[in-house]
């Protein structure tokens, strides 16, 4: 933290809440553009905040060499960070203390004082076990 300086640290800690805003605000924005309300200053902030994102996105695919079209689906992906907030609030006020976790297998426990040679699978200990 001490390499950011204050600006960026504070920048840093604004970076949580204000992406957690703007994923709750995703709906009104969709709500705006599908509902043909957009005039208005707060319509035109949302529509180019999704025009810049885009453009940003399109712009790192290309000089990536990725294809441009990539950046096309992020409103789909917001809504799914929407789908997954909401899912984090309900968990939140039904039950503050649960973690919602996803299994991604076993954790490999390595014995204390084990080695490399003892961590790689060879035929002659398999057959020992059986």
């Amino acid at each position: 933290m001490r390499e950011l300086g204050p600006a960026g640290c504070i920048a840093l800690l604004a970076q949580l809440p204000v992406s957690l805003l703007c994923t709750g605000a995703h709906p009104v924005g969709v709500g705006l553009a599908l509902g043909g309300d957009l005039s208005g200053p707060l319509a035109a902030l949302l529509l180019l905040g999704y025009a810049t994102a885009v453009a940003l996105h399109a712009a790192a695919a290309l000089r990536a060499r990725l294809p441009v079209w990539l950046a096309l689906p992020l409103p789909f992906y917001w809504a799914l960070h929407w789908a997954a907030l909401l899912l984090a609030l309900s968990d939140l006020v039904r039950d503050p203390s649960h973690w919602r976790k996803t299994n991604h297998g076993a954790a490999v426990r390595v014995p204390t004082g084990a080695t490399v040679a003892d961590l790689i699978p060879s035929p002659a200990r398999e057959t020992q076990q059986i």
